[in-house]
């Protein structure tokens, strides 16, 4: 797979992936050099897997924040007073 195509199924722009491979690799899946080349490509089950792995961390992610939602609700949910609108 190319950076044309890896753009197409992340939805980003080709050049933003070729900036990413030399500037930020850890935010791409992982590449691969065509030996004699200085072309760079990406092995579908590498995207794959890395595509799976970013979505279990997003998952996490939210799960977490659930949690901490739970444990510790907004101070507006404690007020004993209603709110008072004050344009009057």
């Amino acid at each position: 797979m190319d950076a044309t195509e890896l753009g197409k199924l992340l939805g980003r722009a080709t050049s933003s992936i070729q900036v990413a491979v030399s500037k930020y690799p850890d935010t791409l899946p992982p590449t691969f050099k065509v030996p004699g080349t200085r072309l760079v490509k990406w092995r579908k089950k590498d995207v794959r897997d890395w595509m799976d792995a970013m979505a279990q961390v997003e998952l996490d992610k939210r799960k977490r924040e659930a949690e901490f939602a739970a444990r510790f609700p907004r101070r507006e949910e404690f007020s004993l007073s209603p709110k008072r609108n004050r344009r009057g």
